[in-house]
């Protein structure tokens, strides 16, 4: 029977873990960063079309994302209204949406 010294079994162990978290973070958690940017991307769209509603009727840019849902016919993405989700900035004719988790900001020109 092959012999097998404790520290090079541990080390076999250790090498295998570390392989299948490198394999996991890459496949898994690539495709997971692509689905929750999609949707990102949807959320603002979103709220873009309902900023530009807002504007034609109301003739001026909104104040805050909660004046533009309490006027909207559609419900905004509640992420966009959570404190963990999304900073909603509004200067000029610029809209930024700050993602709390990775503070990335995103600027939509209207």
């Amino acid at each position: 029977m092959l012999k097998v010294s404790l520290g090079s079994f541990f080390t076999i162990i250790f090498l295998l873990v570390l392989l299948f978290f490198l394999f996991f973070q890459y496949f898994g958690l690539h495709s997971y960063d692509e689905i929750a940017s999609s949707k990102l991307k949807m959320d603002i769209l979103i709220i873009k079309d309902e900023v530009q509603e807002f504007i034609s009727k109301e003739g001026r840019f909104p104040k805050s994302i909660v004046e533009i849902e309490s006027s909207s016919q559609k419900k905004i993405p509640k992420c966009a209204l959570t404190d963990k989700s999304y900073i909603f900035k509004i200067s000029g004719k610029n809209m930024t949406l700050v993602c709390g988790d990775s503070y990335e900001s995103i600027n939509i020109k209207i």
